[in-house]
């Protein structure tokens, strides 16, 4: 598919690894919404809504792996998926 498409990238780009985490999604000026993550990767996550998230920026809260501290982190919805009872959200990071 690059070749066909004269595009390039790095592997480490596009690998993703999953991580099921229950997140916070903080759309400007909306109330928050709790989610789940699905995966992430280095500059990007798939997270499975139970609302659908209007592209653009947010905050994204989240606990570290093993301990209470919430850490945000600046995200913005690239994408966003109806599926049968949930709503698969696409967020690059930074």
């Amino acid at each position: 598919l690059q070749t066909y498409l004269h595009t390039q990238s790095e592997k480490s780009a596009q690998e993703r690894f999953p991580l099921t985490q229950q997140i916070t999604l903080q759309p400007a000026g909306v109330r928050p919404i709790v989610a789940t993550l699905r995966d992430i990767g280095r500059d990007g996550m798939c997270v499975i809504s139970p609302e659908p998230v209007a592209t653009g920026p947010l905050q994204i809260q989240m606990n570290r792996w093993a301990s209470p501290v919430i850490i945000s982190v600046p995200g913005r919805v690239v994408d966003c998926f109806a599926e049968e009872r949930s709503h698969e959200v696409e967020i690059r990071l930074g």
